[in-house]
């Protein structure tokens, strides 16, 4: 499997691209998805201020709030990924605030490093079909913890 990024910071946040890569393609390993091993997988990043966040949270969620993570998915879910015969598939879109990230570092005293690796994790997960529950946040977990011991 490769991972294409595609990123769109408009911010004046850095990050390490190579990083977030690695956390996407592990993350869909880590998902038990049928027949993507062999495929090239193409996942748009955009990195917004809180502001931004708060209006695309608005516009799409009914919610007047600012989020550390939104996913926006290509498929209606993990069948119609499987199902796809394509060698190269675009899984859709993860806006990131790295505001939001990093207090939501500092309210659980962890690095910044771990908590992005846990929202893209997250972020990834939700393009890839899951919901809120018990295997997504084992996946999301299991996929920061190896992050934040490398």
């Amino acid at each position: 499997m490769k991972i294409f990024l595609e990123i769109n910071n408009k911010t004046d946040c850095n990050f390490d691209e190579k990083k977030i890569e690695l956390v996407i393609g592990e993350t869909v390993r880590k998902s038990g998805l049928k027949n993507i091993d062999s495929k090239k997988i193409e996942v748009s990043v955009g990195v917004v201020s809180p502001q931004e966040m708060r209006e695309i949270n608005e516009k799409y969620r009914g919610k007047d709030s600012s989020t550390d993570v939104l996913s926006f998915s290509n498929y209606a879910g993990r069948e119609g990924i499987s199902k796809d015969k394509s060698k190269k598939i675009f899984l859709g879109e993860i806006i990131v605030c790295f505001e939001d990230i990093r207090e939501y570092a500092d309210r659980k005293k962890i690095s910044f490093d771990e908590e992005l690796s846990r929202v893209f994790s997250h972020g990834t997960l939700h393009l890839l079909g899951f919901s809120h529950g018990k295997d997504m946040f084992s996946i999301q977990e299991r996929v920061a913890n190896f992050f934040s011991k490398s």
